[in-house]
């Protein structure tokens, strides 16, 4: 009955190509938000993003973790600053990915992660345009994941992310609280030093 209803509601609603419409063309030059999400474990957490165009991007979560993002040459360099354990780690994007750790510049400053395998993306036609604190955005439901998106043109950001569970009944696992086009003081991007444990990860692999 499940897969009847499902295969109809395809049928009436095309599927779209998720690059297309969750592309971060057209974003503006500057974006300052900040989120509340649920983890695997249903913990929340505050996520706080600057992104300055395709250059440089930083995130902050739960005022203990923050990651910088440098792109210079084709290579995205990081910088992971813990606050609690007073640390500094470099390392870039091969290092991370020798490491099994799969994070690029789309995933990290626009929230989204496709799904791996046949992800179908559909516009939700039965759900109208949300109004939010931080503007309109629409949703798209994505399948077989069980996700709804509802994706802001406007920040090229999701403003809500909903989860189905087994029953069927939504639950919002990520919400942005505000957004705008303020990125602060000029020293916003600087990765601070004074006070940390400096430690290079990109050349321990590399030596390894």
């Amino acid at each position: 009955m499940i897969a009847a209803v499902l295969a109809a509601v395809l049928a009436l609603s095309p599927a779209l190509s998720w690059e297309r419409v969750f592309s971060g063309r057209g974003a503006p030059a500057s974006v300052y938000f900040r989120a509340r999400y649920e983890d695997a474990q249903g913990q929340g957490h505050t996520l706080e993003v600057w992104r300055d165009g395709q250059r440089r991007l930083k995130r902050r979560t739960d005022d203990a973790l923050v990651l910088y993002v440098t792109r210079a040459g084709g290579e995205d360099r990081y910088d992971l600053v813990d606050l609690a354990r007073g640390v500094r780690i470099k390392v870039d994007r091969t290092s991370l990915y020798r490491i099994g750790v799969f994070s690029d510049w789309s995933a990290l400053a626009h929230v989204l992660v496709r799904p791996a395998g046949d992800a179908i993306l559909t516009a939700a036609a039965d759900r109208p345009r949300q109004r939010t604190p931080a503007g309109e955005c629409r949703w798209y439901r994505v399948e077989p994941a069980g996700q709804e998106i509802c994706w802001s043109a406007r920040w090229r950001l999701p403003l809500y992310i909903q989860a189905r569970d087994f029953k069927g009944d939504r639950r919002t696992i990520f919400t942005v609280l505000e957004a705008r086009r303020d990125l602060g003081g000029p020293g916003t991007f600087d990765v601070p030093s004074a006070g940390l444990v400096e430690l290079d990860a990109a050349a321990d692999m590399a030596a390894d």
